[in-house]
C-alpha cells in the first residue's frame, strides 16, 4: 500500500525503498515486475533529459537505471522463468542498456513461450530488422499482425522494413548495374500497410 500510494503521488523514488523491502518479503513476479518497470522508465526519463540537455551525466544516470532493472529481472526471471511480463520488462531494459544481442535472445525465448504474443513477435521483429535480418524480421512482423490486424505498430514498422530493404536492394542493383527491379516489389509490398496504417491513424 505504501508503494502504491507513492507511486500514485508522483513519488516514484519513494517507491523504490519499500518495493525492494517487499521482494526480501514476498518474491513474486508482480513485485519484480513493478520494480522494473520503475527503473526503465526512469532511465528514459533521463535519457530523455540528455538527449535535450547534452549533459553526459544524464546518460550515465541512465544507464545506472536500466542496469538496475536488469538486475532486478533478471533475479526475477530466475525465480520466474515463465513469466512474460517480468520477460517483458527484461527484454526492454536489455534494449534500453544497448544490450541488442542479449535483447534479441530474450524476445526469441519469449516467442517461443509464447507464439501469439504479439508484443513478443513485434519487438523480435524490430531486433531482427536493426540487424539486418529482412526476411526473418518480415516473418515475425506478419505473424503480428496476423494475431492483430489492427496492431499499428507492426504495420508501420513492417512498410518501414519494405522500404528499408527496397532501398538497399535499389542501391545494389545501381552499383552493380544488373538492371534488376526487384526493390519494386519491395516498395510495393508496403504500400497496403502504410494504407492501413492510416486508415486506423488518420491524423
Amino acid at each position: 500500500n505504501l508503494v502504491f500510494a507513492y507511486l500514485n503521488a508522483g513519488r516514484t523514488d519513494e517507491a523504490l525503498e519499500p518495493l525492494q523491502t517487499l521482494i526480501e518479503l514476498e518474491e513474486s513476479p508482480d513485485n519484480y515486475s513493478m520494480l522494473g518497470e520503475i527503473y526503465i522508465n526512469q532511465g528514459q526519463e533521463l535519457m530523455s533529459n540528455y538527449r535535450v540537455s547534452g549533459e553526459v551525466q544524464d546518460s550515465l544516470a541512465a544507464m545506472d537505471k536500466f542496469e538496475k532493472a536488469i538486475e532486478y529481472l533478471q533475479k526475477g526471471r530466475e525465480i520466474f522463468p515463465e513469466n512474460s511480463d517480468i520477460l517483458l520488462y527484461l527484454s526492454n531494459a536489455y534494449i534500453n542498456a544497448n544490450k541488442l544481442d542479449v535483447a534479441m535472445d530474450a524476445f526469441k525465448d519469449g516467442v517461443k513461450q509464447e507464439p501469439e504474443n504479439k508484443y513478443y513477435r513485434y519487438n523480435y521483429a524490430v531486433l531482427l530488422m536493426e540487424a539486418g535480418s529482412y526476411e526473418e524480421a518480415e516473418e515475425h512482423f506478419l505473424k503480428a499482425i496476423e494475431i492483430d490486424p489492427e496492431y499499428t505498430n507492426a504495420l508501420y514498422n513492417l512498410a518501414a522494413l519494405y522500404v528499408k530493404w527496397g532501398a538497399e536492394l535499389r542501391e545494389e542493383a545501381e552499383m552493380n548495374e544488373t538492371g534488376s527491379t526487384e526493390y519494386l516489389d519491395k516498395f510495393k509490398a508496403a504500400l497496403p500497410h502504410l494504407e492501413k496504417y492510416l486508415e486506423l491513424q488518420p491524423g
